[in-house]
């Protein structure tokens, strides 16, 4: 027994000594720790910290002490489960006691119904001895309505009220203004008061504080025996109580939290792997260029003799009435990463005829071999919006026949920008990024009102405008329109923009935060919308964007400056033209969003303006050229009031991997993207701060070669060719005592196998300065089969899925229905069958079956009556939920992709009732299908459905 005790002690001193050596690390990176890796030291040193908070959130609530443990086991299991479903990773204090809470009330809940039970089976005498709980009950009324509350008015209330949290206090953990606190418990306290008032009870002035109990948030740590309750928990041996507490047993709210965690991974894995929004698109857009993931793109590593030089170009430029424009210069622009001059190729003449003729010399390459094609011939004159026409990307002509037409430019746009206190702002540079016009027979009011339904921005612009946006085009159609600045009484004009436009425009100033905001060029209401869904409570701090109306007034907020120096960091030398960059911004929960760009002068200083004030604000630091120093993202302090903020970075020399991706057949090099992953058990990377990788525009190769600097030590190289013709995730299995369920335990972010073809182990030398591999994918067989009808007789016009491989979650459906009922899928791998489905729309027909590559002979599928499921959408008061989002996910745990399916079809929505009917349900395939809504999280509608 002595033995046991002191084998126990020993356990918990070598425990608390390796959470305790991480006490000063930051809330986000035990959060990383805890999110990235099996680290259960990251997560004590959480429970350690924090377990105060949650211990008193629970006590407020909850009276029997079983109960209160199980409420505080059930919350940090909830943070295991899912902390990428947690935002603002320096508020994780905050969103823990929010989830204590929640699941105190929950747990209250639960024993109302048991004490109930009692009374009801309790003798007369028994009934007698029970205490009189009407006191308790209107508190625990208090926090079940509260709980009802949305996040914006629940959160302040219980930081404030709960927690006892002073209103600038509770402001600096949810990262608002003062004024919105103050705002939202207002009416929180107001709709609180509603709420109770129904239910007959009155929100005095002693019910929260009595509701708020007499606990202390601060009042030290948790009791020892938690934190070993908790630590069990986590190692997968939880009380009863908890684990139907954290998994949802009594309540829906953690099959939302549950359907949550995984989209929100999944968005973490789209960011990662460098999918971008189209604000920061670099190349076309999709309606301008066809995906060189579909059969139709092109592969652009080898151009046709045609296309070697470009054709002779002309055209004529008219204004609105038809009439020549004389004297218009004419620039042509194109794709390219590279900020290259732009000198006007031509001017009109009286006719406003133009003509030149350019070689294949004058285009820079990077992007496109045949850069001239899907190019923008623009036009521009005094007096005149700005015009342009698209070159074809397919054949040459379109050369010399190409027409321009200039609109008046009347009203030129205006505006004037001042402070929050309606002050004008002298100084505010703004510059044109981006210019767009409505496609034929759309209207600008329409739109605006269209995104004000909605609340969204970039669909409904989809829908309505066409013309220059994202970072490569929007920054060279800039270069045509000289910048501006506001006078003294903070005024701008902007000619050259044209009527029934919209100019997006980068706003920056001295001591102001710089903002991007989209002009109207017509007088209207400001409007802010979600620059996608607008998903509500499940991403407060998703990306908005602003538009406004010609002769704006906008008010701009104080921004943070931050200043420090790029150094070697082995030799403090200082790197001069090392570029700074923002990674992530306060306020917002995307990443890679290079809004911020700075470069460091001979001594390695630099200076970087504008930010949001607040936290959240992270810069990336990258060497100029092919120094070999790895990146750094470094997370920018708060200080007091405006002071400019330091961040020093301290980069480390790696070691330059070069390589190249071949086909095996072949031996060509396939056009691919490359990413580089450290494994996370890497020991150099406790040396190196702040590890980060490429950015997404540098991962891509159009020749299959790559040049990457990494640190030294293993890692892996994964690639995702353009075309789909290679099977999916080669090579994981080398990596499977590495896997944390679907993904490879990486740095900087995990790798799911399942995003590449091909994952190969790499591990230079710390004292290699230079390090090379090699890549080489194969096709996999091709499996022949034929589509059969209920009868067995062959049935053509079905739409096929997977019938090549994809590293997309549920492969991708054929654009045209069959032409017959042979088909063949491609590049099949034994090691990881592929679902081939087929969905015939005419015959209300569908099935699937699995291919390897190892079939003995044709694969025969008979199709079936496919499956219909109809429904309604309401929210919790029962009424209709009208134009909402219905979309079918992938869990990332999958453990059988292959039986999951989805449609061709995936923009469902709901009509004005909350309705919805959806066709084609293949027999024998489950389907997650979700409802994506501002007022909820995520809420399932078939979970795992077999049909």
């Amino acid at each position: 027994m002595a033995t046991q005790q002191l084998n126990r002690l020993a356990g918990l001193l070598k425990s608390a000594y390796s959470a305790t050596r991480l006490g000063d690390e930051p809330d986000a990176d035990l959060l990383d720790r805890c999110r990235t890796g099996n680290d259960p030291a990251a997560f004590e040193a959480v429970v350690r910290r924090h377990g105060g908070r949650v211990l008193a959130a629970c006590r407020k609530v909850l009276s029997d002490p079983s109960d209160i443990d199980d409420a505080f086991q059930a919350t940090f299991l909830v943070l295991l489960q899912h902390a990428r479903a947690i935002r603002k990773r320096d508020s994780l204090g905050a969103w823990l006691y929010g989830v204590a809470h929640r699941i105190a009330v929950r747990a209250c809940d639960t024993a109302a119904r048991r004490r109930h039970l009692l009374q009801r089976s309790a003798s007369p005498a028994e009934a007698a001895e029970l205490p009189d709980l009407s006191w308790r009950e209107a508190c625990g009324v208090l926090h079940e309505e509260l709980d009802k509350l949305p996040d914006n008015l629940r959160l302040p209330l219980v930081l404030c009220y709960l927690e006892g949290l002073s209103r600038d206090e509770a402001a600096h953990q949810l990262r608002w203004s003062l004024n919105e606190v103050r705002g939202r418990l207002e009416r929180g306290r107001d709709r609180l008061r509603k709420r109770l008032e129904k239910r007959g009870i009155a929100l005095s002035a002693g019910l929260l504080p009595a509701a708020a109990g007499g606990s202390s948030v601060t009042a030290g740590g948790p009791p020892t025996h938690l934190i070993e309750c908790v630590m069990r928990a986590a190692h997968g041996h939880p009380t009863a109580a908890a684990a139907a507490l954290a998994n949802g047993a009594s309540t829906p709210m953690f099959a939302r939290f549950k359907l949550l965690s995984g989209l929100a991974l999944a968005a973490g894995l789209v960011v990662g792997i460098g999918a971008q929004h189209p604000g920061l698109h670099a190349g076309p857009k999709p309606e301008q260029s066809k995906s060189a993931d579909t059969p139709e793109a092109k592969d652009t590593s080898a151009a046709k003799p045609a296309d070697t030089q470009p054709p002779e170009i002309a055209g004529r430029v008219v204004d609105s009435d038809g009439k020549p424009v004389k004297g218009a210069k004419v620039y042509i622009l194109y794709y390219t990463p590279k900020a290259l001059p732009i000198p006007d190729r031509a001017t009109t003449d009286a006719d406003g005829r133009f003509k030149f003729t350019l070689k294949a010399s004058d285009f820079d390459p990077t992007y496109s071999t045949t850069p001239w094609r899907g190019a923008f011939v623009v036009a521009k004159s005094d007096g005149y919006g700005v015009g342009w026409a698209q070159t074809d990307t397919k054949d040459d002509s379109w050369s010399s026949k190409l027409s321009i037409q200039l609109p008046k430019d009347d009203p030129p746009l205006t505006g004037r920008f001042v402070n929050l206190e309606g002050k004008p702002i002298p100084g505010v540079k703004a510059r044109l990024i981006g210019v767009q016009q409505l496609l034929k027979g759309k209207d600008l009011g329409a739109m605006l009102a269209r995104m004000k339904e909605k609340k969204s921005g970039y669909p409904v612009l989809r829908e309505f405008v066409t013309g220059f946006e994202g970072t490569w085009i929007g920054r060279d159609v800039g270069t045509l329109f000289p910048p501006v600045t506001s006078g003294a009484d903070g005024a701008i004009t902007l000619p050259g923009v044209g009527p029934e436009r919209i100019a997006i425009l980068r706003v920056e100033g001295p001591g102001v935060e710089s903002r991007t905001i989209y002009v109207v060029a017509r007088e209207a209401e400001t409007l802010t919308v979600a620059e996608w869904e607008d998903a509500g409570a499940a991403r407060p701090q998703a990306p908005r964007m602003t538009f406004v109306g010609n002769k704006f007034d906008f008010a701009l907020a104080p921004g943070r400056t931050v200043q420090g120096t790029v150094m070697d960091r082995a030799t403090g030398k200082a790197i001069a033209g090392a570029i700074i960059t923002s990674e992530n911004v306060a306020g917002s929960d995307t990443v890679a969003r290079a809004d911020f760009r700075a470069i460091a002068d001979k001594d390695g200083r630099y200076t970087n303006s504008g930010l949001p004030l607040g936290r959240g604000n992270r810069l990336r630091a990258a060497a100029p050229g092919d120094e070999p120093y790895l990146m750094q993202i470094r997370s920018v302090p708060v200080p007091e009031g405006f002071n400019p903020a330091p961040v020093d970075f301290g980069l480390t020399r790696g070691v330059v991997l070069t390589g190249t991706v071949v086909d095996a057949a072949t031996g060509d090099p396939v056009p691919c993207r490359v990413e580089y992953f450290s494994l996370a058990d890497n020991p150099a990377l406790r040396e190196i701060k702040g590890f980060t990788v490429a950015d997404p525009d540098e991962r891509e190769s159009k020749d299959g070669k790559f040049r990457r600097v990494v640190p030294p030590g293993p890692g892996l190289v994964a690639v995702k060719a353009r075309q789909e013709k290679y099977p999916v995730a080669v090579g994981q299995e080398n990596f499977k005592d590495k896997m944390n369920g679907p993904f490879i335990n990486t740095q900087p972010y995990l790798c799911h196998a399942s995003a590449f073809n091909a994952l190969v182990a790499v591990e230079p030398k710390a004292e290699d300065q230079s390090a090379t591999v090699k890549v080489t994918l194969a096709a996999g067989k091709s499996v022949s089969g034929r589509v059969l009808d209920p009868d067995g007789k062959p049935l053509s016009g079905a739409l096929a899925r997977g019938l090549r491989p994809s590293t997309t979650a549920f492969g991708r459906w054929e654009e045209a229905p069959m032409k017959t009922a042979e088909f063949t899928a491609e590049s099949a791998d034994p090691a990881r069958p592929r679902a081939v489905v087929f969905i015939h729309k005419e015959k209300k027909l569908a099935g699937f079956a699995r291919v390897r590559g190892d079939e003995k002979g044709p694969v025969e599928v008979r199709l079936q009556s496919w499956a219909t499921v109809s429904g309604r959408l309401v929210n919790a008061d029962g009424k209709p939920m009208a134009d909402v989002r219905l979309s079918f996910v992938m869990k990332i745990d999958e453990p059988d992709p292959t039986s999951v399916g989805d449609m061709p079809n995936r923009e469902l929505r709901t009509d004005k009732d909350g309705r919805f009917k959806i066709e084609g349900f293949v027999p024998a395939m489950r389907y997650n299908l979700a409802a994506v809504t501002p007022s909820s999280i995520f809420a399932t509608l078939t979970n795992g459905t077999q049909f």
